[in-house]
């Protein structure tokens, strides 16, 4: 009686046993394919939100083209704006007329070219870069202002010899060396001026 009644316990625990694993089983099967669903709908989400971010940029994008042409178009056609730039350009021209009558003006201009190409380099290169990046005196600010005025002159000594090639100033070799050389050493000597008032200064704080 009593080998019955364990083996009808025995009997029961398994199959409670077999219905715990099988629950178990499903349980987790179910998980895993709420998370597979989970993680397709974050997938198909993101996806969803990247496409309207890409189309948004695109829309703003043509916009601002279409905005940008428009204003360009719109400036063109105005007449104000076309009596503004002929008298930004009038003088400019007037003056140049003028002083291109001069043999010397393309000489002088190239020369000047030259002398800021020299002295600002001597500034940015010698003076902030190597000098003042190794003192408690070095400026960014003061630095960025230098590099913008070399560019400045390398700009300006570019549109010189090319407006000095309609006259024949490059065409010959006395003038564009001895132009080059006078421009060299006047550049030299603004640099060596501009370095003891930075220097006079510095040394008064």
């Amino acid at each position: 009686m009593q080998k019955i009644i364990f083996t009808t316990i025995a009997l029961i625990s398994l199959l409670f046993g077999a219905s715990a694993i099988m629950a178990a089983e499903t349980t987790v099967e179910k998980v895993k394919q709420h998370a597979t669903e989970a993680m397709k709908t974050v997938s198909d989400t993101a996806t969803q939100a990247a496409e309207k971010t890409k189309q948004m940029a695109q829309e703003l994008a043509k916009q601002a083209n279409v905005s940008y042409d428009e204003a360009k178009r719109l400036v063109e056609q105005n007449q104000n704006a076309q009596a503004a730039r002929e008298g930004i350009l009038s003088w400019i021209y007037m003056l140049a007329k003028f002083m291109g009558q001069f043999p010397a003006f393309h000489w002088i201009a190239f020369m000047l070219m030259i002398a800021g190409v020299v002295s600002w380099t001597g500034q940015v290169v010698i003076a902030k870069i190597v000098v003042g990046a190794s003192s408690a005196t070095f400026d960014i600010k003061e630095t960025i202002s230098d590099i913008v005025v070399l560019a400045i002159s390398l700009i300006g000594l570019v549109l010189t010899t090319e407006a000095a090639a309609d006259s024949g100033f490059t065409a010959s070799t006395w003038l564009v060396l001895s132009a080059t050389a006078v421009g060299a050493v006047l550049g030299l000597i603004l640099y060596w001026w501009g370095q003891a008032l930075e220097l006079g200064a510095a040394a008064e704080k």
